[in-house]
């Protein structure tokens, strides 16, 4: 059984040492928000450099189940017909307070299927907004002097070079676009990219709105996409 080196899960009782899923979290957000270098990480929580970056790519596409171990069996998704999106749709008119993990087991056993959380989620969201009246931009493409985005062929180009985006940094763009010139607050975005109930917090959103800036804008010191709104948010700029 796997025993973290790191003084954390050996002085506080909260951590245990044997918790993979959480050994894991604390190591990417020891880099994350703690800015440790990533070997200084990896060294502290005993596991090697391919490990650490294999368990960010999991977290940023599936959150805190995405470090959980891996269950046997199949792992291909099942589609969301159209029966699934109305059952969804039902559900939440009843209770717009439904959980995701809630709603995710009310459609897997009414459907006996095995359809994973993270669909529920984006299901959700965009009946969520449907049922609030909420009319977001649809346009799934950006061209401006010096950005360029595709989020049906997820491609993104800033001034020559074309620009690598890991899934959480899409889903963040890809957010502020849909409510382009509407400041979108840190909670709304937080919860939209990571969930309700996830352990995301608003202090490592700014750490991925920092990563993103730096990826895309001209001057991430003075951005003119990703704008600040003090005390708010953040609000994507089209002009």
């Amino acid at each position: 059984m796997y025993s973290a080196a790191d003084e954390l899960f050996a002085s506080a009782p909260f951590f245990k040492s044997t918790d993979v899923a959480q050994i894991k979290y604390e190591m990417l957000r020891r880099v994350a928000v703690d800015g440790a270098s990533v070997h200084t990480a990896t060294v502290a929580f005993g596991f090697s450099r391919q490990t650490f970056y294999q368990a960010k790519a999991d977290f940023e596409r599936k959150g805190m189940e995405g470090l959980m171990p891996s269950k046997r069996g199949p792992t291909e998704g099942h589609k969301l017909t159209k029966e699934v999106l109305d059952f969804i749709r039902q559900s939440l008119e009843i209770d717009p307070a439904l959980r995701i993990r809630e709603l995710t087991i009310k459609v897997n056993e009414r459907f006996a299927v095995e359809i994973h959380q993270q669909s529920i989620q984006r299901a959700r969201r965009r009946i969520v907004q449907e049922l609030n009246g909420v009319s977001p931009i649809h346009s799934t493409t950006f061209t401006s002097d010096h950005l360029t985005f595709d989020f049906v062929t997820r491609t993104v180009r800033a001034g020559d070079k074309n620009v690598h985006l890991t899934p959480t940094e899409f889903e963040i763009l890809h957010h502020l676009f849909s409510h382009a010139g509407k400041p979108v607050p840190h909670r709304k975005l937080v919860r939209w990219v990571w969930g309700p109930h996830s352990a995301a917090d608003t202090q490592l959103l700014r750490v991925y709105i920092t990563q993103l800036r730096k990826k895309i804008e001209p001057d991430p010191s003075r951005p003119k996409y990703i704008l600040t709104e003090p005390w708010i948010g953040y609000r994507f700029n089209t002009e």
